[in-house]
């Protein structure tokens, strides 16, 4: 079955030249062209998409506004903006409506790849309702404590990028925002930002401050707060994860960019389980009275529950966003790896050990054989990597020493 795509711009030559650009796509894809807002809402009254591009500047009804009807009327859709109208203000507008911001001019490759990159994640996750319920997410949870020590360190007349990159980095919620408003095409990087620090240099104080005043990039962590614990813990095990990925990786040896993708998809690794906590706070709740009372893994109860992990919940998320492929495939698949369409040496192997050795004390690891744990054997195996075991273990006792977990 075709793929719907519906294209919304004010301008005749826009739409015209888009139609012109997607030609070679017309057997793959159903294609919609209108003028505004208000006629692309009636068409998704009446039937679904699967695609919504559409301009920021419009009369009537601008992008942001459009978008944030659609998300109500059709929230499982993607929502991409796709302008050359880049003031600030509009853009962080969009942030919570839009899924990716694609800047003007766009190349017909660009925005091919964009939404067939959407169109792969279904495979990732299958429920109809937890795509919906993802779909839906402008904004993620912050604990108020996080949220004020952030706010307190802008408002600061001592305040320093490095100190507020390192608040952000202590949050999954603050990390993944961030990360994906400074790597939208809006800043035109010529490289993405991999770490919290290069995003804070690259948006700035007054930036940064705008996005939390008006609730553009998170909110605080309110409901059910008996989780915010749970919250914190999942906090700082997703950063010593991101580091330990990042470690295990420099000993392989793999180009820089591979090791900074290991590091951000470990610390976006439990993106789902946040998304979980604060969405379906009740399953969640569910799932861990399932791994208390069964002695389960959370990824088992999780299927149980929820009929998908917090892996695929976080990785389809992050797709969506338009974060890179090895760090949506290795969220997607760090749990299981032989799963993965791509088997080779890629953040993927690293969060996958990475995340197993750090369920271990210091003084566990110190004598534990790879039979003892929970890694995928037969994916290392396969990819001859076993005999790193030892170096994997000297990576994980000097990075555990580095925290309290």
């Amino acid at each position: 079955m075709n793929k719907r795509i519906l294209f919304v711009d004010d301008e005749a030559n826009i739409l015209s030249a888009l139609r012109r650009m997607l030609r070679p796509m017309r057997d793959s894809w159903e294609m919609a062209f209108v003028d505004s807002g208000d006629k692309a809402l009636e068409i998704l009254k009446k039937s679904p998409v699967d695609v919504i591009v559409s301009d920021m500047k419009m009369p009537t009804m601008d992008g942001a506004a459009f978008l944030g009807a659609c998300r109500k009327i059709q929230p499982e859709a993607l929502r991409i903006i796709l302008s050359g109208y880049a003031d600030q203000e509009s853009v962080i507008r969009t942030i919570g409506p839009a899924h990716q911001y694609l800047a003007k001019p766009c190349s017909s490759e660009e925005l091919i790849l964009s939404i067939q990159n959407a169109m792969k994640l279904r495979d990732i996750l299958t429920e109809p309702e937890l795509r919906r319920l993802v779909s839906k997410v402008e904004h993620l949870p912050t604990p108020p404590a996080n949220f004020g020590e952030l706010l307190q360190e802008l408002n600061s007349e001592h305040g320093s990028a490095g100190k507020i990159a390192e608040i952000i980095n202590h949050d999954v919620a603050m990390t993944a925002m961030v990360l994906k408003l400074t790597n939208s095409a809006f800043f035109s990087l010529a490289a993405p930002a991999t770490s919290p620090l290069q995003a804070v240099r690259v948006l700035g104080f007054e930036t940064i401050k705008t996005l939390i005043l008006s609730g553009a990039i998170f909110s605080r962590l309110e409901p059910h707060k008996e989780l915010s614990a749970t919250f914190d813990t999942l906090c700082l095990r997703s950063q010593v994860i991101g580091q330990l990925s990042k470690e295990i990786a420099i000993t392989h040896g793999v180009d820089r960019h591979v090791a900074e993708h290991a590091e951000i998809a470990g610390a976006l690794s439990h993106l789902g389980i946040i998304l979980e906590i604060s969405e379906i706070p009740d399953q969640f709740q569910k799932i861990m009275s399932m791994t208390d009372r069964e002695k389960c893994l959370v990824t088992t109860a999780e299927k149980h529950v929820l009929g998908a992990t917090h892996s695929e919940i976080g990785g389809y998320l992050l797709g969506l966003w338009g974060f890179s492929h090895p760090i949506v495939e290795a969220v997607s698949f760090h749990h299981a790896p032989s799963d993965a369409p791509d088997q080779g040496i890629s953040p993927l192997l690293f969060l996958h050990i990475a995340q197993e050795l750090v369920r271990f004390s210091i003084d566990e690891l110190e004598n534990l054989p790879p039979t003892h744990t929970r890694l995928d054997l037969d994916y290392l195996g396969k990819l001859e990597v076993l005999g790193k075991f030892p170096d994997w273990i000297s990576c994980a006792v000097k990075t555990k020493q580095g925290y309290e977990i």
